[in-house]
């Protein structure tokens, strides 16, 4: 839980809106019933039970994005009803309203979320009646821009920093940090709604003997020409990750036994007739792949696939061992 928080800053800002905001529109509903607005208080329960709502989603589905839009969509609608319902007590609600919707959609979404809040209170609305319209708007339009500013330098830096942190510079493929947070979504995603996976672990044969003989650029470049090759079979949504070294890893997501059989002997041969040594010797892979298996940890699945990878090793390299129950290896794909 705390990682997630730590890593996900839209999911953070989520959790905490659920966490204070909930409470005082709830306050603020048992005050309207008190004040004798029904209507103000079963707005204020309704935002109460939407905030919840989508906190829930966010924490259940992990998905922060469309989440965070329907959040600052929700929020800002709910604003303005409060506002034509209560007036001046709940138009001063707008503003950490426009502000929020900046850390919970993209920018330019925000932006036009609330340039349209604004503009539906002062076509829809009569605002001469509680404020000065051009002081408000004023305010609004420079918070909004304020906030745009801020919420695009920090979203370039955010995005900035995940390459850093989750890119292999050589490869421009994920990291082992990544692969750690997205192989532990995919067991979550496994034990909520039965979405096949599979991992495969990818190590290249007799790498080390090729960095000594022709150098680490040839080696550099081997490991490019892989991962170039790794695309070109895997489907757009699999995943790629560099383990560390030679070692790349696979995530297949929404396979069963024989595809995923299919895809890595299609890769295996595909690496053996499209990449080459200098001197013209093919270069080959021994991988291991393991599906996902109920009740199988993180740990436990990468130590199935690299036990699978070195058992691929041991029967001579140039193979691939599937280990389809998560206990025993299926027999090995020869080369």
């Amino acid at each position: 839980m705390r990682y997630r928080l730590r890593n996900d800053f839209r999911l953070s800002i989520i959790t905490l809106i659920g966490v204070f905001a909930a409470p005082a529109i709830a306050v603020m509903g048992v005050i309207r019933y008190q004040q004798g607005s029904t209507l103000g208080m079963a707005l204020d329960g309704a935002l109460v039970l939407f905030i919840i709502a989508v906190v829930v989603q966010a924490w259940r589905t992990e998905d922060t994005r469309v989440t965070g839009l329907v959040a600052a969509l929700g929020t800002s609608a709910g604003a303005v009803g409060a506002t034509m319902i209560n007036g001046l007590d709940a138009l001063l609600w707008l503003y950490p309203c426009l502000m929020s919707a900046f850390f919970l959609a993209r920018p330019s979404e925000a932006f036009i979320i609330s340039g349209t809040t604004v503009a539906v209170l002062v076509i829809f609305y009569d605002l001469a009646s509680i404020v000065d319209p051009v002081p408000f708007v004023i305010t609004a339009a420079l918070l909004s821009i304020c906030s745009y500013i801020y919420a695009s330098r920090a979203d370039k830096q955010q995005q900035r920093l995940k390459t850093l942190n989750f890119i292999d510079p050589l490869t421009g493929t994920r990291n082992r940090r990544a692969m750690d947070l997205e192989l532990t979504s995919a067991i979550a995603n496994f034990d909520r709604t039965g979405t096949g996976y599979a991992l495969a672990m990818v190590d290249i044969d007799h790498f080390k003997s090729v960095n000594d003989r022709y150098g680490h650029a040839v080696g550099d470049s081997i490991l490019i020409g892989l991962v170039d090759i790794m695309k070109s079979v895997i489907r757009p949504y699999d995943q790629i990750y560099r383990y560390g070294g030679e070692e790349f890893v696979i995530l297949f997501s929404a396979v069963d036994i024989h595809s995923q059989q299919a895809v890595v002997a299609k890769l295996r041969q595909a690496v053996r007739t499209r990449l080459f040594t200098p001197s013209g010797q093919p270069v080959t892979i021994s991988c291991g792949v393991v599906c996902l298996q109920p009740g199988m940890s993180r740990e436990q699945w990468q130590k199935e696939a690299d036990q699978a990878m070195y058992e691929a090793k041991a029967s001579g390299r140039d193979a691939v061992v599937h280990c389809s129950d998560g206990a025993a290896p299926d027999p090995v794909t020869p080369g």
